[in-house]
């Protein structure tokens, strides 16, 4: 059952949140893999990333990293 959106909260992730964001995203195929070398990202900067949460459950999260001073691109 698809959750409602007045229930979801998004908020800043915290560190406690990375390991059920890493979960969602494995279910992708878009978690970060610092033991590949091919890989496009090697984990989730915390500060920079936010979290979708319904009923104590981590459901998304989406996130960025500055590529420069004046740049940044989602992750």
């Amino acid at each position: 059952m698809k959750p409602s959106t007045d229930a979801i909260q998004i908020r800043p992730m915290r560190p406690a949140d990375v390991s059920a964001a890493l979960e969602v995203l494995g279910v992708w195929d878009m978690a970060p893999t610092p033991d590949r070398a091919d890989a496009e990202r090697s984990g989730i900067i915390v500060e920079n990333a936010f979290v979708a949460e319904h009923e104590g459950r981590i459901i998304g999260t989406a996130g960025w990293f500055a590529i420069s001073d004046t740049i940044a691109e989602t992750a």
